[in-house]
């Protein structure tokens, strides 16, 4: 998104550090409110019939102009005031002018606060951590650093709910099985959900948590010097996944109130609903990069730093410091067990140790399996082509 200095016509962009727009020519800052965007008045469209099913939506949408390039025939969609002249999926100079397609508003936006140094400096530190990773992965060279706002539903779901839950302890050598009774009901203010079909549900939720009370009212000053992904979930089609998540939280706190193990649900009735539903934008730093032609993209919330991503090992690493630990590990059970048993109890006891020593190690030198998909997520090319086809410096 570029909005031009009223000063001197150079770009503006939205610099995360002084939570400004700033022109980079003449280093004129502006207060974000104080950018003034002209905007075509759209018609309210089909909002009534999103407010009428109960879902608190924006009435205001926002005009933007639908290029489409004659190379590849892909479409990007632009503010009024921004120029296009190369295609972001091809590359190439042969976009033209289509049409004006009305798009809706976000209410609020969530303005980048890590800035692109500073995001790009995590990621190398904690790669560089990882005792595992190759060299030539602690090495690597940045292909793409894409500052991206994804947008978000923002969801308040009602909760009520009785249930009879079974639980177990034991008590000596026996089992006792006891019941509880509970009841409970509360709200829960902007879950957010990812409405983006471009973005994993899963990276998204790994993301989170984003403090919302920093949400702002949606201007589109600070888009400016970013990109922004507009939503293609509507808020009805998460409206299951909302009230599932709802469930999940509240079900969590009500099992901390019972002093069991092996908790389960005998009887529940339940009551779980959507209330309302607000279109916000929220900040992404998108890093790629490649190593051994296999695609890596890792995702760095743009408000609180936290990273979500994952390298392979190396496997010569890995089997030496094993074998190290091994010795270590095992050599020492060895003496105890000569010294303090006889006979076939020290070696039954010996092999039993050895066993052991062994399955840890190998757990340990292994990927869990959350590690593992977070190395799916990162290595995924649909992920890899999302941030390629954007152009520009950020």
């Amino acid at each position: 998104m570029i909005i031009k200095c009223p000063n001197c016509l150079a770009a503006l962009n939205f610099d995360e550090n002084s939570q400004k727009v700033v022109c980079e020519y003449c280093e004129t800052a502006f207060d974000v409110k104080d950018v003034i965007v002209k905007e075509e008045k759209m018609n309210k469209l089909d909002t009534q019939e999103l407010i009428d099913s109960g879902y608190d939506v924006d009435d205001a949408y926002m005009g933007l102009n639908v290029y489409t390039c004659t190379s590849c025939g892909g479409e990007i969609q632009v503010n009024g005031v921004e120029a296009s002249t190369f295609c972001s999926f091809c590359g190439q100079p042969t976009v033209i002018f289509d049409r004006v397609q009305k798009n809706l508003k976000p209410k609020y936006i969530l303005p980048f606060i890590v800035s692109k140094e500073k995001a790009e400096k995590s990621v190398r530190e904690q790669i560089a951590k990882s005792f595992f990773a190759t060299k030539e992965i602690k090495a690597f060279q940045t292909e793409c650093m894409r500052g991206i706002y994804i947008p978000f539903w923002l969801m308040d779901v009602h909760y009520d709910t009785s249930m009879v839950l079974k639980g177990s302890h034991k008590s000596g050598k026996n089992t006792v099985t006891s019941y509880y009774y509970r009841k409970a009901h509360t709200n829960f203010n902007k879950i957010t959900l990812d409405a983006s079909q471009q973005l994993a549900d899963e990276s998204s939720q790994r993301l989170e948590p984003y403090h919302l009370d920093d949400l702002k009212d949606f201007h589109i000053g600070y888009l400016t010097g970013f990109y922004a992904d507009s939503l293609d979930l509507q808020a009805e089609q998460l409206d299951t996944l909302a009230r599932s998540r709802a469930r999940a939280l509240a079900y969590k706190e009500i099992e901390k109130s019972v002093p069991e193990s092996n908790i389960s649900v005998i009887r529940e009735k339940t009551d779980v609903k959507v209330t309302k539903a607000q279109y916000a934008l929220l900040p992404v730093w998108f890093l790629s990069f490649h190593n051994r032609e296999k695609p890596y993209t890792y995702l760095i919330n743009g408000q609180t730093g936290k990273i979500i991503g994952a390298v392979e090992h190396d496997n010569a690493k890995k089997i030496v410091s094993m074998i190290i630990a091994f010795l270590v590990l095992v050599v020492p059970s060895a003496l105890l067990c000569m010294l303090f048993l006889e006979g076939e109890d020290a070696m039954k006891a010996l092999f039993l140790e050895i066993g052991g020593i062994v399955a840890l190690t190998l757990m340990g030198m292994g990927f869990s399996s959350s590690t593992r998909k977070n190395l799916e997520l990162t290595q995924s090319k649909n992920m890899f082509n999302l941030v390629k086809k954007r152009q520009g410096k950020k």
